[in-house]
């Protein structure tokens, strides 16, 4: 069971447009989801660069959900065009 926590954040506008955008194009339910997904990829990559400089790769395993397969390089693109 993934327990979750609520947060406040303050984002700037254009990614509150964009997350609305990929909202409408029905690729994210919610902002929630979205930021999530945003979040979860910057997780994967930082502690991937962390063991390609040499570094300890923190010892954490990421919850798998059924957006794990959505990656937002590919979410910026289709939204680009």
């Amino acid at each position: 069971m993934v327990f979750m926590k609520n947060i406040t954040i303050n984002i700037p506008d254009i990614y509150n447009t964009k997350l609305l955008e990929l909202i409408e194009l029905k690729l994210i339910p919610n902002r929630s989801e979205g930021i999530r997904i945003a979040l979860r990829e910057f997780f994967y990559k930082e502690f991937n660069f962390l063991e390609v400089l040499g570094m300890e790769k923190p010892d954490i395993q990421l919850e798998n959900d059924k957006y794990e397969h959505l990656k937002l390089s590919v979410i910026n693109e289709n939204s680009n065009s």
